[in-house]
């Protein structure tokens, strides 16, 4: 375990690493959890989603963010594993999580940043998708 403190003791913040599968934690202790860049390293979500619904307080967010399974060059990086976001979506709602945001991150070269542009339109996300290296939920646990 690595903690690290940092500001005054009303702004301490502290980082922990630990078993994403057992969270050394109380169940509901979180408002907030962030989890960016793990579950490519793992060939089951699912356990670790019900980890997290545990540790989140009631109307608390959970942030997952993690690699796209249907951007068109995902083949690329065959050491990591790649999801699909309604496959994400579906394990966070049967643990009882509320969706709030399901979006593709878009990250183009230089010459098509212009499409860039096209992320704030919601009906086109569908048809986006092929495009994003990742996607980011956010899911809340009800009150």
């Amino acid at each position: 375990k690595i903690s690290y403190e940092c500001g005054s003791s009303a702004d301490a913040v502290s980082c922990s690493v630990a078993d994403i599968l057992q969270l050394p934690v109380r169940s509901e202790e979180f408002d907030v959890l962030v989890c960016f860049g793990v579950f490519q390293h793992l060939s089951d979500i699912g356990p670790s989603v019900r980890e997290f619904y545990r540790a989140l307080r009631p109307a608390g967010f959970c942030y997952i963010n993690t690699l796209n399974k249907r951007f068109l060059l995902a083949g690329r990086k065959p050491m990591l594993v790649t999801y699909d976001n309604r496959e994400v979506a579906r394990h966070c709602t049967s643990v009882g999580f509320d969706i709030v945001s399901n979006t593709p991150l878009l990250l183009f070269p230089r010459f098509l940043r212009v499409l860039e542009r096209l992320e704030t339109i919601r009906d086109i996300h569908p048809l986006l998708w092929p495009l994003a290296h990742d996607l980011t939920i956010v899911a809340r646990k009800p009150e």
